[in-house]
């Protein structure tokens, strides 16, 4: 199971020529949509995408940056449905929405991805109880897709999270 996460900071904007990489215009070229597109191709056979923006003012009550978010901005059904034309509608619904902001912190999100597979290998524990067959197997993984122009404020934070003995035993 593929989870999406979306760079919507301010580290998108582009100085030279005063834009920005994220755009509704289907015309002008969006790498963010275009590795979207190519993300749910390859999960054809998945019917919903979980998908989360971080580094973006998600409500304009708050001078807050959020490290993550729905981009669904639905917090009771973060997917999407795997469409191309629904992909789109969504990630531009929710750029209309936005205000691109700093600081960058992603271990929200690895942390997010941890309590996951967490939950994950608690289930099937749970299962290989009743059943010794399916002891230490896994039916599902996650995988994990970081879009970002690279720019980081928490890589120390995120190491540290990331290097925890844990995460080895965990389906991602």
């Amino acid at each position: 199971m593929p989870l999406i996460a979306i760079d919507f900071s301010l580290g998108n904007l582009t100085f030279t020529d005063n834009t920005c990489m994220h755009s509704t215009n289907p015309t002008k070229p969006n790498n963010y949509r275009d590795l979207l597109y190519m993300i749910s191709e390859s999960y054809a056979n998945i019917l919903n995408l979980p998908i989360f923006g971080y580094g973006a003012r998600t409500s304009t009550f708050t001078n807050k940056t959020s490290s993550l978010f729905p981009i669904s901005r639905s917090i009771r059904n973060p997917f999407t449905p795997n469409d191309p034309s629904v992909l789109d509608q969504t990630y531009s619904d929710c750029l209309s929405t936005l205000e691109l902001s700093v600081p960058v912190n992603i271990n929200p999100l690895m942390t997010f991805l941890k309590s996951i597979g967490l939950q994950v290998k608690q289930r099937l524990s749970r299962k290989a109880a009743h059943n010794h067959a399916i002891r230490d197997t896994v039916d599902s993984f996650y995988v994990l897709y970081v879009l970002s122009t690279g720019i980081i404020d928490d890589v120390a934070e995120v190491i540290k999270t990331v290097s925890q003995s844990e995460w080895s035993s965990l389906p991602i």
